[in-house]
């Protein structure tokens, strides 16, 4: 009995979509959490970088915030560029973070900066929907559906 590789294809395609997906989906519950239960600490901006973007030809602004946490450790962390615009160096700006894990939960997110909310919803939601269509594409192409 030969094996059935028909839907092979976009199902690893679908596989990658899928991860991309978990990666944004759980940023922004890891924002809205510390948004709604974490700790609150005035920081500022402390540099503006350029990076070579992996999704289109130009670059990308980078902005690095700082703050202290409770412990009085300096913590730098960056947040999507496109997101927030309109800060230099020495701008002010309110952080909220876990005090358990400040590094990899610090965002400058609030009513005003509210593009670390938006972005990774969008691009969950995108690689999601682009992953169902894929496994759908999947079982039509392998007979299953």
């Amino acid at each position: 009995m030969p094996a059935r590789t028909e839907g092979l294809l976009p199902l690893c395609v679908a596989a990658l979509f899928g991860v991309f997906s978990v990666h944004y989906l759980r940023r922004l519950f890891t924002v809205l959490r510390v948004l709604r239960h974490g700790e609150r600490a005035t920081g500022h901006c402390v540099d503006i970088r350029w990076r070579r973007s992996t999704d289109s030809d130009g670059d990308t602004k980078c902005y690095v915030f700082a703050f202290q946490d409770r412990d009085g450790h300096e913590v730098r962390f960056e947040d999507h560029a496109r997101a927030f615009r309109g800060f230099t160096v020495g701008s002010p700006v309110r952080v909220s973070y876990d005090p358990g894990a400040p590094l990899k939960t610090a965002t400058i997110a609030d009513r005003e900066n509210w593009g670390a909310v938006a972005v990774p919803a969008l691009l969950g939601t995108a690689f999601g929907l682009v992953t169902l269509v894929l496994v759908v594409v999947a079982g039509l192409v392998a007979g299953i559906l």
